[in-house]
């Protein structure tokens, strides 16, 4: 009698960069833990951490071992994964903030519907942990995008393409690519049009498989002048990049001014350089900025514009 042996699934590599997230450590990597999918190989990379989390880190090593945990000098978080790309074994990659959790189905999810769907990227949605509530997104089902031409207007929350953690990647992705180590600030979204160039077939679903923790103390809250200057150069070649792809540009545009708005209201030295910076961008783009009253007014006048918004 002939017997069929099952193919055991791709290996995921699960990057985590820690620091100083000690309070919330345990609960992220026991959500790790218990994920459905279980041929995982978790990185632990702590960066430096001058709190409990390296000693944390240690500990779940000696539970699981599909644990590996580095412990080097603070560095920052692109380093710190681009460290964990270069050890990761697994033919997939996915990446998790320290102060994050998952639902234990989520790498089970993304990766069933990367194979029906034969896809070489698979995206989930979030639900955002904010000051002790719960905030869930609108279920926009399931989308496929071709060729990198993402609809924005199809996703549940605009926000979950540019982030790398709600995401599950195949290997080759990485193979040319690594986070941008010279920048502090929106990082994420500056390797995602690198990212979608590479996609032939995407999969996108709604459900809020993972939890971002949102604190009042997390880098996303605290820019300064070179953080803002980053968001801008991160939105400025994602704005590039839709434009190129022919699809709908109202939420890149949307994004690239806020940042310049953002950069010249919360700048403590460099406001004319922002506002040189927006300046250029109008003139670049100005039949577009000319059909909106908003630029106009932000170009002629910033205080206006603060006065009237």
């Amino acid at each position: 009698m002939q017997t069929t042996t099952k193919k055991m699934k791709e290996k995921i590599s699960i990057i985590i960069p820690i620091y100083n997230t000690a309070t919330y450590l345990d609960r992220c990597i026991s959500s790790i833990i218990a994920q459905s999918y279980k041929n995982i190989e978790i990185i632990l990379i702590n960066d430096g951490s001058t709190d409990n989390s390296g000693h944390i880190c240690s500990i779940w090593a000696a539970k699981d071992k599909r644990i590996k945990v580095i412990h080097k000098k603070n560095s920052g978080v692109s380093n710190t994964r681009n460290m964990g790309l270069s050890i990761a074994q697994g033919e997939l990659i996915a990446f998790v903030d320290s102060d994050d959790y998952l639902s234990p189905n989520i790498y089970e999810r993304l990766y069933s519907l990367m194979k029906y769907y034969s896809c070489d990227l698979a995206i989930c949605g979030r639900t955002r942990i904010c000051e002790g509530k719960t905030i869930k997104y609108a279920d926009t089902g399931i989308q496929i995008f071709y060729d990198g031409k993402i609809d924005m207007r199809k996703l549940g929350c605009q926000y979950d393409l540019n982030i790398s953690v709600n995401k599950l990647y195949k290997k080759q992705y990485w193979t040319n690519l690594r986070f941008p180590e010279n920048m502090t600030y929106a990082e994420d979204l500056f390797i995602t049009p690198d990212i979608l160039s590479q996609s032939h077939k995407a999969v996108y679903t709604s459900e809020g498989l993972y939890y971002y923790y949102e604190r009042n103390t997390s880098a996303s809250f605290m820019l300064n002048d070179q953080k803002l200057i980053n968001d801008i150069q991160a939105k400025e070649k994602f704005y590039s990049f839709m434009c190129n792809k022919q699809v709908d540009t109202q939420i890149a545009f949307d994004w690239l001014f806020g940042a310049y708005v953002r950069g010249y209201k919360q700048s403590k030295n460099k406001k004319k350089d922002f506002k040189r910076k927006y300046n250029r961008f109008f003139q670049n783009h100005f039949r577009i900025c000319m059909k909106k009253t908003k630029c106009i007014l932000f170009y002629l006048s910033p205080s206006s514009y603060f006065l009237f918004k």
